[in-house]
């Protein structure tokens, strides 16, 4: 899909100016097209890192440094060393969802007058089976478990979704990628504290 196809990815390349820094990477405009490298490799020579193809990001997002796979594509764990060269905005698209999934058409989505945030308490609502107990955390414990789980060392996403008691999220330590809903480790989580009060007050 091109960048005219893909209104969220234009608009992205319309607003990227020079160069932008997406969570831990930085797009540059080249006069053949784009160049993305992790943001901390930003005065690396070009020949010291390794290049890799747009289609073959998603092996750099899958693992830390050390080869610890990374569950959370948005924490602030991306390995350095490397650089990824595109001709055009389709590929630059390509590479940016397989380092971070979904990031461009949240950020999108998250222009919009009436951006499509989630609430806690209706989200939870929605559950079934095993997750239908999220509905039972709430207040203090709901709080510092989104302060835990959501802050800047955990992820880089910018907390849109609200929550019963839990601030909304500053920009410090934060990226332009918006979370416009709990993420399935949130919930699970959530799932897990629930489980651990309950068998607390059981004694």
């Amino acid at each position: 899909m091109s960048a005219f196809e893909n209104p969220a990815l234009a608009a992205f390349v319309a607003r990227l100016g020079g160069e932008r820094v997406v969570a831990q990477v930085r797009v540059r405009r080249e006069a053949t097209g784009f160049e993305v490298r992790h943001a901390d490799d930003r005065d690396t020579p070009a020949e010291a890192l390794e290049r890799v193809s747009a289609w073959n990001a998603r092996d750099l997002a899958q693992a830390a440094v050390g080869g610890d796979f990374r569950p959370l594509k948005s924490a602030p764990t991306l390995r350095r060393g490397w650089r990824i060269l595109v001709r055009d905005a389709g590929e630059l698209g390509v590479a940016l969802d397989r380092l971070y999934p979904g990031a461009v058409a949240d950020w999108f989505a998250s222009t919009a007058a009436d951006v499509p945030v989630t609430n806690w308490t209706e989200f939870t609502a929605r559950q079934s089976g095993m997750y239908r107990i999220t509905t039972l955390l709430g207040g203090p414990s709901l709080a510092a478990l989104v302060a835990e789980t959501c802050a800047p060392a955990r992820c880089l996403k910018r907390r849109l979704w609200c929550a019963p008691s839990a601030p909304a999220d500053g920009d410090a330590g934060k990226s332009l990628i918006p979370c416009l809903e709990p993420c399935a480790l949130m919930l699970e989580a959530a799932r897990a504290r629930v489980r651990v009060e309950q068998d607390s007050a059981r004694g």
